[in-house]
């Protein structure tokens, strides 16, 4: 996980940077010369871009189906992505037994093109039922980021407003002043945001109600966010 970029601190040693909100306070802590600022921050801000494109890699899949039922994929596309929720056999789970792990299909998989044409929620499922039988499909799917967070309420607002609909993981709609406004803050290149989907609070995956009401009933939370932008 990349949390920033090296520099050379005000002794000449490398130091890690901070996130680029805190920059200005770390450098006052650390008596950093004043004309080294203005390249700390650049430096930090950089880091953070270069941090939110770098996850979010794609690869591409030959599946050998004899049909749509036979893909092995049970997706989620009641959103604006299709993803992969689960891998249920068929060819999706032959590929996985096969090739190599860093390419397997796993859930939270964004399905962005096949054979070559972009894939949309709209379009899945036509595009998979006009495939011709016994073929050979190219598969585009794109790697989620992972964020994982720690915070506690004390009494506060979490601060996001959430999809109530099932599906895979709990979508986030809107972030608004809480917790969880605050952490971004901080750590703004894994920062939550619309559109991400939690998909685990405090060691606990699976049915969207049961996280929704964890979030809503602990003080203390761990989450872990998807995001594939």
């Amino acid at each position: 996980m990349f949390e920033g970029c090296c520099c050379t601190d005000k002794d000449g040693a490398n130091a890690d940077l901070p996130p680029p909100a805190d920059v200005d306070a770390w450098a006052e802590e650390q008596a950093v010369p004043a004309p080294i600022i203005p390249m700390m921050r650049a430096a930090a801000a950089h880091a953070a871009v270069k941090s939110e494109s770098i996850f979010c890699e794609e690869y591409s899949v030959q599946l050998c189906i004899q049909s749509q039922a036979e893909t092995g994929l049970q997706v989620d596309s009641s959103d604006d992505k299709v993803i992969v929720s689960k891998v249920i056999g068929g060819a999706a789970e032959a590929w996985n037994a096969s090739c190599d792990s860093k390419l397997d299909i796993r859930p939270g998989d964004q399905i962005v093109a096949v054979e070559g044409n972009n894939i949309a929620p709209d379009t899945y499922a036509d595009t998979m039922a006009a495939l011709p039988a016994k073929h050979s499909v190219s598969v585009a799917f794109r790697r989620p980021h992972i964020k994982s967070l720690k915070v506690t309420k004390n009494g506060r607002k979490l601060g996001v407003a959430t999809s109530a609909r099932a599906g895979f993981g709990v979508v986030i709609k809107e972030i608004t002043d809480g917790v969880i406004s605050e952490w971004g803050k901080k750590h703004p290149q894994h920062a939550v945001k619309p559109q991400d989907r939690i998909v685990e609070v405090n060691g606990k995956t699976g049915d969207v109600y049961a996280l929704t009401k964890l979030l809503g009933s602990s003080d203390d939370l761990e989450i872990t966010a998807m995001s594939w932008i």
